[in-house]
């Protein structure tokens, strides 16, 4: 009886189906990788960006430009000849 019944469930026609399930769940679960690994790497970048425009704030809070002082003359704008219209 135990001979028949493993005849019976290893007849030939179950041989492949632990490659054809490997085929089918390694294309979803190297999908769903990548999307957590590019989901953290967007929450990363947003994070940079408002760190560094945080950054710029404090700097620009704590530094402000210094007042010209009289005897310092500002540059003219040159004018180039063929751009003047």
């Amino acid at each position: 009886m135990r001979a028949t019944t493993w005849k019976r469930l290893h007849d030939g026609r179950t041989h492949g189906q632990a490659a054809v399930e490997l085929a089918l769940s390694v294309p979803l679960l190297l999908m769903m990788f990548l999307v957590v690994v590019e989901t953290g790497r967007a929450f990363y970048i947003a994070i940079s960006v408002s760190n560094a425009a945080r950054a710029g704030v404090q700097y620009g809070s704590q530094n402000r430009p210094r007042p010209i002082t009289p005897g310092c003359r500002r540059r003219r704008p040159t004018t180039h000849p063929i751009l003047s219209g």
